[in-house]
């Protein structure tokens, strides 16, 4: 996996990805696609059969409808959770959620009562880098389901960072994911590494999506 070598805040991230797009013309369905089909090819070495993936309304929910397309035609068992409601998904995520539709891939849309005890694998596809506040139902009790199931020896696989996790400081804002992997998108996080994200993000992996070799050269940070 490539990276700038470099940890990059959520705001400098954040550029890049908007550098990417604006300058580079690469469309930001391109840079979604290749982070969920890094985070896939991660999973598919764990050999993982049943794969629950829980996703927020966010861009990295839509990686990790994503991950269940591409994992779903690797002939695994997935199944999507979406926490939220349909009318919240726009942009790129949106299209991802509608092919999922289309490929008859199961899609629940769900507030409470979760139910992934049967999965092998959990993927944590809730909130990104973006997170500022303390999470709020119903995420917390999605996140303390995932987190008893992790507790219970499931596999967890967060994306980019553990979902509760602040991406700068570490901090965790009330609730986190404890993450067996962290595929981080691009580039490491700062949060990964700093107060408690050590302790979440389990082991670190940079997956590629494809940003301009330009945009993460070292000599720019």
């Amino acid at each position: 996996m490539i990276s700038s070598g470099r940890s990059v805040s959520s705001a400098r991230m954040r550029e890049l990805d908007e550098r990417a797009v604006r300058e580079f013309k690469t469309p930001s369905l391109l840079l979604m696609e290749n982070a969920g089909r890094s985070v896939a090819e991660e999973i598919l070495k764990t050999g993982a059969g049943k794969i629950a993936i829980v996703s927020g309304k966010g861009n990295n929910g839509g990686d990790g409808f994503v991950v269940a397309r591409h994992l779903h035609n690797h002939g695994r068992d997935v199944e999507v959770t979406f926490i939220g409601e349909r009318g919240q998904l726009k942009g790129d995520s949106l299209i991802n959620f509608e092919i999922l539709e289309k490929l008859g891939v199961p899609l629940g849309i769900h507030t409470k009562d979760w139910d992934w005890g049967d999965a092998d694998l959990v993927v944590d596809a809730i909130f990104g880098t973006g997170l500022s506040k303390n999470v709020e139902e119903p995420y917390k009790s999605a996140i303390e389901e995932i987190n008893k199931l992790s507790a219970g020896g499931t596999t967890v696989v967060s994306i980019d960072v553990p979902s509760g996790l602040n991406a700068d400081s570490g901090e965790v804002m009330g609730v986190a994911v404890h993450a067996d992997i962290t595929v981080t998108l691009a580039s490491e996080k700062m949060g990964l590494r700093k107060g408690d994200g050590p302790r979440y993000a389990g082991q670190i992996v940079v997956g590629y999506i494809s940003m301009p070799r330009a945009l993460l050269n070292p000599n720019q940070f």
